[in-house]
C-alpha cells in the first residue's frame, strides 16, 4: 500500500464518518503483531535481508466524536537472515491523530497519520552500537470492534518509512492485534 493511498484513506474515513457520533473519552491498550523491515541494502550488505519479527506496542489516546489522538512506543528486534549472532532493534515513539468511520454500532474503521521519533541499534557478533534516530511521517489504518463500553479489540497496519542504522536505511511495517480498554 503506498502512502498517497494511505492518505486517502484517511481522509476518505475523515469526510465520511463526519456525520456520525459515537464514543468519547480516554483509553490505553496493548498489541502484539509481526513488523517488517524492508532495508535498502548498501554494497557491505547486498546479500542480507532481515526476519520479520515479533512486534509488541502499548498506546494512550484520547477520542472525541470521530476524531481522536494516540501516542504509542512500539519495540521489535530484527535477526539477519543468514547471519547468527546479529540483529537490528527499532524503537518507535509516535504521535498520531485518528479519524473513524462507524459502520455499525460495534465496528467501525480508521486512518491515522502522524509523526514517528525512531531509534535503532545493532547487535553484530557481540558488538553493540547505536544504529540511528530520526523523525518521520507514518500512517495507518485499522478496524475496531467494540465489545463493551469500555473494551474494544483493535486490528491495525502501520507505515513507518525511514528508519536507518547507521548504515542501511529502510521502511518499516506494524501489523498488530490490539486490546483497548477505556477509562
Amino acid at each position: 500500500m503506498t502512502r498517497r493511498s494511505i492518505i486517502r484513506i484517511f481522509f476518505g474515513t475523515l469526510l465520511l464518518g463526519a456525520s456520525f457520533t459515537v464514543q468519547a473519552g480516554s483509553y490505553w491498550g496493548v498489541g502484539l503483531g509481526r513488523g517488517s523491515w524492508d532495508l535498502e541494502v548498501t554494497p557491505l550488505t547486498p546479500d542480507f535481508s532481515l526476519e520479520h519479527s515479533a512486534a509488541f506496542r502499548l498506546f494512550l489516546g484520547f477520542r472525541e466524536n470521530n476524531l481522536g489522538g494516540e501516542m504509542e512506543i512500539s519495540y521489535s528486534e530484527h535477526d539477519w537472515k543468514g547471519l547468527p549472532n546479529a540483529s537490528h532493534t527499532a524503537v518507535n515513539l509516535v504521535f498520531s491523530g485518528l479519524a473513524y468511520l462507524p459502520l455499525s454500532v460495534n465496528f467501525e474503521l480508521y486512518g491515522k497519520l502522524g509523526l514517528n521519533f525512531w531509534t535503532t541499534s545493532v547487535d553484530f557478533f557481540g558488538i553493540n552500537y547505536d544504529g540511528g534516530d530520526g523523525i518521520d511521517f507514518m500512517a495507518g489504518v485499522g478496524a475496531r470492534y467494540i465489545i463493551s463500553d469500555n473494551i474494544g479489540v483493535r486490528l491495525e497496519f502501520q507505515s513507518l518509512p525511514g528508519l536507518d542504522d547507521g548504515i542501511d536505511k529502510g521502511d518499516m511495517t506494524l501489523t498488530t492485534a490490539n486490546i483497548e480498554i477505556g477509562f
